[in-house]
């Protein structure tokens, strides 16, 4: 694929993603967040598992915080 746009390979050779329009700096952000994006919700979630049972963060800003990433990234509300 060759748009002119910042394109991410990964390691194994296989296109991950590019972003069509926006060059330079920026795309190449924004094409590594999207390419790690699995990854920050496996973390998320298992950060998110960890917090809710203790009972020092019920009700805490960051596990509402974490509850609404993951309700947005998977598409199934919280």
């Amino acid at each position: 694929m060759s748009s002119g746009s910042p394109q991410l390979v990964g390691c194994d050779g296989f296109w991950i993603a590019s972003t069509m329009g926006i060059k330079g700096p920026e795309g190449e952000a924004n094409a590594r967040l999207i390419a790690a994006a699995p990854e920050l919700l496996q973390a998320t979630a298992a950060c998110f598992a960890l917090l809710a049972t203790d009972a020092r963060y019920d009700g805490s800003e960051c596990l509402e915080l974490a509850r609404t990433a993951i309700a947005n990234a998977t598409g199934i509300p919280s």
